[in-house]
């Protein structure tokens, strides 16, 4: 569960990705999913950077259902700068997600407390 503190930067998090994927021709409903899915569970994991998520988790979650389309996806959100994402290609591995303020920065959990 998230706490109270967490929910009102979880909030501005949102705002800030919405306000600037508004503005990106190249991105839908289901990038907005994904990305949301995974700010989520990011904030829910302690912020920890990066978050170690499993595929399978984020597609279920995010309502994607084809591996493909999930892959193009997170490609589209790392080339929009959006994320960092490293694959495991392995099953009882997860993926490393790095959530990025910019397209050069990754978003450090210690900007969180700031």
């Amino acid at each position: 569960m998230i706490n109270p503190v967490d929910n009102s930067h979880l909030s501005q998090l949102i705002a800030q990705f919405l306000d600037r994927a508004g503005k990106d021709p190249y991105l839908g409903t289901s990038h907005i999913a994904v990305y949301i899915v995974i700010l989520t569970s990011w904030i829910t994991q302690g912020t920890a950077t990066p978050l170690n998520a499993y595929n399978r988790q984020i597609m279920k979650s995010a309502k994607i259902a084809s591996s493909s389309t999930y892959t193009k996806l997170i490609k589209d959100l790392c080339d929009g700068g959006y994320l960092r994402f490293v694959p495991s290609f392995y099953s009882s591995l997860p993926s490393q997600v790095f959530v990025l303020l910019d397209a050069d920065t990754c978003y450090n959990a210690n900007r969180l407390l700031d």
